[in-house]
């Protein structure tokens, strides 16, 4: 098993419940171990890390050690003799022989996102792959090549599984909870067990102080702004579930209001964009890949798109006609996006690659020499300043200057988002490892951070105060996975949690 302190552990335990441990090995230096499994029935052991690193081992001593791309080697399936094949977070697929110094195959790059657990069948000799850009795919077991998609999951994959005696069958495990028995011949689910509730997956502001929220399925979370309490100062909301005419397929990844006219944009993984208008919802356009980002212009009818394929197209956002298009000069998809309406560029942020900052106008490049890596979120602080998560840490570009700095240091995990409060007095970023952390806005201190919800959160917001200044000012709110939103204070420079508030059930 592997252990939080970089270690590899290993025990004997027995039917009556008894436990004797073997021993703790520290092989993998401070890289925090992933997998770990025996070569057969012998006492040796495979191990992978965060790093890359792939190491064999005998009772701690090391005898053979691998390098995979340098990201995360998620899981390695036996294949036959002393052969293996190994997931990559480097989006690609490895034959490894632990008998030898190199690898047998390395295939290329081809998934759009991290790859997870691989699934050898030794029925059919066919491999199967699982990756967080929501396919499970067919790989070639001897070169390592993609053959197909086998399976279009609705949400990332996680666990896999292909069923020796019955090589048709996939088991697939989908990071919203769900369980999915599919067929690998024809692409088509043959059940899905799943509990959890629709994820939130992006949220905004309305005019009038009210929230709204959007994620899984063709339905959106409106919690309308009801007052004051009088006790806690806290905003009290009242939640409507909207239905709109929309695919069940896929869900919504963004969402962004023009505030001049009122309109709504929601992008979904489906490719498809939507306009909501009033109570009025209609498909503006649909591309050919899915939506990451979304931003638009204040004073004219340009959408700007960011798509998981690499590219970045600005739409006419009454017409839904694509006026240009920016390609990926390395095929990476484009995670986050943010346009500067002061500078007419707009920042394209690739997934583990640059950030490419565009003229709005045709979205040629202005320039490309910045790097990104893990890109979750990107906004103009002012018309110079660009901050945008670069994995666990926060960067800043100045535009005048070319300059990039780590503005806050690595948070242990990717930053999922960041928001400051309306006062400039603030900064609250939410953090893949369920952490809220707070720091000082103009300082860029650390103040205090909390535990957020039970699962993992993908945006935050601040709550507006009411038009006659008696609610509190500082509180936030945290969405995500859970399906619920939940609010929090800031209170003596510290965070105080307020609770759950309503979720889309």
């Amino acid at each position: 098993t592997r252990a939080s302190t970089c270690g590899v552990a290993e025990a004997d335990f027995d039917d009556a419940g008894d436990v004797e441990v073997r021993g703790c090995y520290r092989l993998h230096e401070r890289y925090d171990p992933i997998c770990a499994l025996y070569v057969g029935s012998s006492d040796r052991i495979i191990s992978t890390d965060v790093g890359g690193n792939i190491v064999l081992s005998e009772h701690g001593k090391e005898l053979r050690r691998w390098q995979l791309g340098g990201l995360t080697v998620h899981w390695l399936d036996h294949i036959e003799g002393s052969e293996y094949l190994l997931a990559s977070d480097a989006r690609l697929v490895a034959r490894l022989d632990i008998n030898k110094d190199d690898f047998v195959a390395v295939g290329p790059a081809f998934a759009r996102d991290d790859l997870e657990q691989v699934s050898y069948n030794k029925t059919s000799k066919k491999a199967y792959v699982s990756s967080f850009d929501r396919h499970i795919y067919e790989v070639d077991p001897a070169t390592c090549e993609k053959v197909g998609v086998a399976y279009p999951a609705p949400y990332k994959c996680r666990w896999l599984k292909s069923l020796n005696r019955d090589p048709s069958v996939l088991f697939v495990n989908c990071r919203d909870g769900s369980f999915h028995k599919a067929n690998a011949l024809t692409g088509e689910p043959i059940e899905v067990l799943r509990k959890t509730p629709p994820a939130l997956w992006t949220g905004l502001t309305l005019e009038d102080g009210s929230l709204l929220f959007a994620g899984e399925g063709n339905r959106l979370l409106r919690m309308q702004a009801d007052g004051v309490d009088d006790y806690t100062l806290a905003r009290r909301f009242r939640s409507q579930a909207i239905r709109v005419p929309m695919a069940d397929e896929g869900y919504t990844k963004r969402m962004v209001r023009q505030q001049s006219t009122g309109r709504i944009v929601l992008g979904r993984t489906n490719g498809c964009v939507y306009v909501r208008e009033g109570d009025r919802t209609e498909l503006l356009c649909v591309l050919p890949s899915a939506v990451r980002d979304l931003a638009v212009n204040e004073d004219s009818p340009e959408l700007f798109v960011a798509c998981e394929d690499g590219r970045l197209v600005k739409v006419h956002l009454d017409s839904g006609v694509i006026q240009s298009t920016f390609a990926s000069a390395t095929d990476l998809p484009i995670w986050t996006l943010a346009y500067n309406p002061d500078k007419r560029v707009v920042a394209a942020c690739e997934r583990w690659g640059k950030v490419v900052i565009l003229a709005a106008d045709d979205l040629s490049v202005v320039r490309d020499d910045f790097e990104a890596g893990r890109a979750k979120r990107a906004k103009w602080v002012d018309e110079d300043h660009l901050w945008w998560s670069h994995g666990g840490q926060l960067h800043q570009i100045t535009l005048s200057t070319g300059a990039q700095e780590q503005i806050i240091e690595p948070q242990g995990n990717t930053i999922e988002d960041f928001a400051w409060d309306p006062g400039g007095n603030y900064l609250a970023l939410v953090v893949y490892t369920g952490v809220l952390a707070l720091y000082d806005f103009r300082e860029l201190g650390r103040l205090a951070e909390i535990r957020d919800q039970i699962d993992y959160s993908k945006g935050v917001m601040w709550i507006p105060p009411d038009a006659d200044g008696e609610s509190y000012p500082l509180d936030v709110v945290t969405f995500g996975r859970s399906g619920t939103a939940h609010a929090f204070r800031v209170h003596n420079d510290s965070l105080v949690a307020l609770g759950p508030m309503e979720g889309l059930r």
